[in-house]
């Protein structure tokens, strides 16, 4: 999670907004064993028609 607050907040001193990464731990080491899902393929014909 990375804080940040940009210059009105700083001056308020309230604000502060975070953004948490969403990176699964093998992709730190530049691995990805994840597979993209779609509709078209993950779906049987039963529930796509």
């Amino acid at each position: 999670m990375v804080p940040y607050l940009n210059s009105e907040d700083k001056i308020r001193g309230c604000g502060a907004k975070a953004i948490i990464h969403c990176l699964l731990p093998e992709q730190f080491y530049g691995e990805m064993h994840a597979k993209t899902a779609c509709f078209e393929h993950s779906y049987p014909q039963s529930i796509k028609k």
